[in-house]
């Protein structure tokens, strides 16, 4: 294999896959993160109404909406060590 400095653009030819997967898994990460911060606004008056999770009353919805970024915010500092860790 011949040094880069010695490479032309001619003979650069860029791997396709890894760059699919990483664009395929950065809008995936995206319509994730859309999914799950839009999903209360259709369905707690729905689960309200159907008192499927019992009787929802006060603030608990408002609480049953804010669990997905509870959970972000709790993430957030081991998720950093983890990238800390591999990502490097």
């Amino acid at each position: 294999m011949s040094d880069p400095e010695e490479q032309t653009p001619e003979d650069f030819h860029p791997r396709k896959w890894p760059q699919l997967l990483a664009g395929s898994l950065a809008a995936n990460g995206a319509f994730a993160l859309g999914a799950v911060l839009a999903w209360p606004s259709p369905c707690i008056p729905e689960l309200i109404k159907s008192k499927e999770l019992g009787d929802l009353s006060g603030s608990q919805p408002s609480w049953l909406a804010s669990l997905a970024i509870l959970g972000a915010a709790c993430s957030a500092i081991p998720a950093g060590c983890i990238m800390e860790n591999f990502g490097r």
